[in-house]
């Protein structure tokens, strides 16, 4: 099987965390939602496009930095000399360098996205929308079945895929990442919204220090680059 591998870099980046307002947390991966979005605005997508997502990385360090925050007014939906501004706390990560696996079932599909990618027709972010992604390079990479990943990188890997579901010897934090969304227009202003039923996925975010991971190989989703380094790649 073959799938499309990104390297890239962000200078200071936040992926916000929902539910943290006075001061933005970070997840510490970009959550596939915020991937699947850079790949689509990269391919001038207007619909969601179905497809699945490996993410791995390391940042080398972070601090938290201050951003103007605005309050909008109930049924406004940008900002007017109603709204009210305030300065709030958000968590940046420094030097983050990103490995990202993408793989749509659709040939045509996927051959678009990796021409784009190499090509966008407009700067790329990730994260908010001053959080401009660098992208070092973009191929096509053959990757095969495996059982056991020894991790190089940090790394979402979805809970349905390790072989000891509750084993507590898998240290690590657990998350819940958006992936699916649905566009929805609102007074002439088209606004991403989640899917609540299918659109969230159970993860470990795991350290290449914590543990040698083995998988479930019956689920369709974990693989390694078919080369000497057999890097993972964690699909969801």
């Amino acid at each position: 099987m073959q799938v499309i591998k990104i390297k890239c870099y962000q200078n200071m980046v936040n992926y916000k965390r929902l539910g943290f307002n006075e001061i933005w947390q970070s997840f510490p991966l970009p959550p596939y939602s915020s991937i699947i979005g850079m790949i689509h605005k990269a391919c001038g997508f207007t619909e969601y496009k179905e497809m699945f997502i490996s993410v791995q990385g390391e940042s080398a360090n972070s601090h938290y930095g201050l951003f103007t925050k605005y309050s909008f007014a109930k049924g406004e939906t940008k900002f007017n000399k109603d709204s009210f501004k305030g300065i709030g706390n958000a968590e940046l990560l420094i030097d983050v360098q990103l490995i990202i696996h993408v793989y749509t079932k659709d040939e045509e599909l996927f051959n678009f996205i990796y021409d784009k990618l190499n090509k966008p027709d407009d700067y790329l972010a990730l994260g908010r929308h001053e959080d401009i992604l660098r992208i070092d390079s973009v191929d096509i990479v053959d990757v095969k079945k495996t059982k056991k990943i020894d991790l190089e990188y940090s790394a979402y890997i979805p809970i349905k895929y390790l072989k000891y579901k509750v084993n507590t010897s898998y240290h690590g934090t657990t998350y819940i990442i958006n992936k699916q969304f649905f566009i929805e227009e609102k007074n002439g202003i088209k606004i991403r919204k989640w899917d609540k039923e299918n659109g969230k996925i159970n993860v470990k975010y795991m350290r290449p220090s914590e543990t040698r991971i083995e998988v479930d190989d019956n689920i369709f989703g974990i693989f390694v680059e078919d080369d000497d380094n057999e890097l993972g790649v964690f699909l969801a």
